[in-house]
């Protein structure tokens, strides 16, 4: 069953990074994700990073049946995970991966957590992280204008108990001790 990312790209000025982006390689399983402003992380800093994209997974629904109740298209859970090159900066994940909801409909974002303790510059265009379904299948990615209404819809990190994510301020930035 093919399952297709639909990317909908929140500000105009960002449209050339994924006009006719796409996997790199025929049965890729991971669709890069392109840092979109400039942005100094400091030493031992996690800074949360809005990817300027909404985006929902979605596979052909075989039940026919349901086509009448449910549509045509099922909607799927799918991960955020950070593509193999990150280990060539000080960069991690803060939360490892992200399992994104496939009710989830608000922008993508990643909390990136600088390792040394050194100042790192994130640029425009560069990928860092990627999209990936939750199967491994291969990756396809389509461009759109909306996003469905969810209940969901764009409460993510923490929302479901109302709570924010330690250590990540209102100001997106915070200062981690370490040992």
């Amino acid at each position: 069953m093919v399952k297709e990312f639909l990317v909908k790209v929140v500000d105009i000025n960002n449209v050339d990074l994924y006009k006719n982006h796409s996997s790199f390689h025929k049965g890729d399983s991971g669709l890069d994700l392109f840092i979109i402003d400039d942005l100094v992380i400091e030493g031992g800093q996690t800074v949360l990073v809005d990817l300027g994209i909404q985006c929902q997974n979605r596979s052909f629904n075989l039940c026919v049946w349901q086509w009448f109740t449910k549509g045509f298209y099922k909607y799927n859970s799918y991960i955020l995970m950070p593509r193999s090159s990150v280990a060539k900066t000080p960069l991690m994940m803060r939360n490892s991966i992200g399992l994104i909801d496939a009710a989830y409909t608000g922008p993508i974002k990643v909390a990136f957590y600088n390792t040394s303790n050194e100042p790192f510059e994130i640029k425009r265009g560069e990928r860092y992280v990627q999209l990936v379904n939750s199967d491994l299948s291969s990756v396809y990615m389509k461009m759109t204008n909306v996003v469905r209404n969810t209940t969901r819809g764009s409460g993510g990190f923490g929302s479901t108990n109302n709570s924010r994510p330690r250590g990540v301020n209102n100001t997106s930035i915070c200062n981690n001790t370490r040992d």
